[in-house]
């Protein structure tokens, strides 16, 4: 697991805010938000693994049972989340699955919820705020590198103040793993 400390423009509003009243406590030094990423060791599908994904039918036309028998393909996990850690307290998460042969990178469909290939967004949760994503991405499919995306607008109503901020994640899915 990696995480990166970075700087929150929605904590920054609210200290302004703050020391526009007064506040001499406030301190931006503080602000932050936190950016994790979690990725699993990759795993080789088996004509088993390959059922259990539901055999999806990948962006070369052939099943992944099929792939599978001709060549090594693996498969691994990730998730990445973000999250204001001081003054106002949002969260989102995506995560998702992506399939490679040390050739090509790929998302594909496992099930039909997931027609889009196995990338999800909008798995953040909380009081007091409102996250809206804006786009959930994918940029190219059998290709040496997939891009995934989370862009995500984080909107709160601080003592009666309207603050906003637009937040972009995005994960590099390689064609030998992550």
């Amino acid at each position: 697991m990696e995480t990166e400390r970075i700087a929150d423009p929605i904590c920054e509003k609210a200290i302004k805010i703050e020391e526009a009243k007064g506040d001499t406590k406030a301190d931006a030094s503080r602000c932050a938000a936190l950016s994790t990423v979690t990725v699993s060791e990759p795993v080789r599908i088996t004509p088993e693994i390959a059922a259990a994904h539901g055999n999806p039918l990948l962006p070369t036309g052939e099943r992944l049972a099929d792939a599978a028998a001709a060549r090594r393909v693996y498969y691994q996990t990730w998730a990445q989340d973000m999250r204001g850690i001081y003054y106002i307290n949002w969260y989102e998460k995506h995560e998702g699955l992506y399939y490679f042969d040390g050739a090509y990178a790929w998302v594909a469909p496992r099930y039909g919820w997931d027609a889009h290939g196995y990338h999800q967004c909008d798995l953040g949760y909380g009081l007091g705020y409102d996250v809206q994503v804006t786009n959930c991405g994918t940029r190219g499919q059998r290709t040496s590198t997939v891009v995934v995306t989370d862009t995500f607008r984080v909107h709160v109503i601080y003592r009666g103040i309207p603050i906003f901020n637009t937040y972009t994640m995005s994960k590099n899915l390689g064609r030998n793993g992550i």
